[in-house]
């Protein structure tokens, strides 16, 4: 009987843990008409995604104007705001929904940012910082065309 019991409880944990699994990497998603992968999420979930979507936005205008007065201090607190200290804000059952290449695009994303920061640091010149700021551009318009919040 206890035999039983505990192959019983092993393979409910094996099937638990596999499901976890495939939801960190596949998240909840379905195509969209459009062809992009709309990603299921509450009203208050999808609130956070955008929040954090408008901030990164924010960090790129803080980062072209403080290039364009030349103040390197305000492009370090802007790209500094989005940077990957944001990933701290992100719920776990969240993270769970959003298919892996989704939160690798948003890693990415943030590490860009810090990037930014510690280029402006060491002196490099703008026209460098706005290479990697293009850069981060191109993660926003990747992650644009690949996916939608419905």
């Amino acid at each position: 009987m206890t035999k039983t019991i505990a192959w019983a409880a092993l393979a409910l944990w094996v099937g638990t843990a596999a499901a976890v699994g495939v939801l960190f990497f596949k998240g909840q998603t379905e195509t969209a008409v459009d062809g992009r992968q709309a990603i299921t999420l509450t009203p208050e979930e999808r609130d956070i995604v955008l929040t954090e979507m408008r901030t990164m936005l924010g960090s790129v205008r803080d980062v072209v104007a403080g290039l364009a007065d030349g103040d390197m201090k305000a492009v370090i607190d802007g790209a500094r705001t989005s940077g990957s200290n944001m990933q701290t804000a992100v719920p776990p059952a969240l993270m769970l929904k959003l298919p892996m290449a989704f939160k690798e695009l948003g890693f990415s994303a943030h590490s860009g940012f810090d990037e930014i920061v510690v280029a402006a640091q060491q002196g490099e010149t703008p026209d460098m910082i706005l290479a990697k700021l293009g850069e981060q551009l191109g993660r926003c318009v990747s992650c644009h065309a690949e996916y939608r919040l419905p």
